[in-house]
């Protein structure tokens, strides 16, 4: 049997072991470029310690756990119309005037495809 005398030997290693996992989680949600940046986070680290009734014996129950900002909302705009039957939909804009089309929305002809010219050379 090993004696505790450090966190490294709580619990064969595993305490650190769940810190650093948290802790790796809280650096990745600082550069997630989805959350808030100037949002605190925070490691929690919780030892219970229950003896037994003759105090020859203990039980140690661990929890780690980490506090994360949370993804922040997405706003979008949306253009909604409703055509002659009834139907309604949306569709995303951005810096595009109201009715305008963009050029995304413009079809091309397939690359197989060549247009066919009367009384030109190609």
């Amino acid at each position: 049997m090993k004696a505790i005398s450090s966190l490294d030997d709580l619990m064969n290693g595993a305490a650190v072991e769940r810190f650093n996992k948290c802790l790796k989680e809280v650096l990745n949600n600082i550069f997630d470029p989805n959350t808030d940046a100037k949002k605190t986070r925070k490691i929690t680290m919780t030892l219970t310690i229950k003896p037994d009734k003759s105090r020859n014996s203990a039980k140690f129950y661990l929890d780690v756990r980490s506090g994360l900002a949370p993804i922040e909302p997405y706003e979008v705009n949306t253009m909604l119309s409703r055509d002659d039957r009834g139907n309604v939909s949306a569709a995303e804009f951005g810096n595009q005037i109201p009715g305008q089309t963009s050029i995304d929305d413009v079809e091309t002809a397939p690359d197989n495809v060549k247009p066919f010219v009367i009384g030109g050379r190609r």
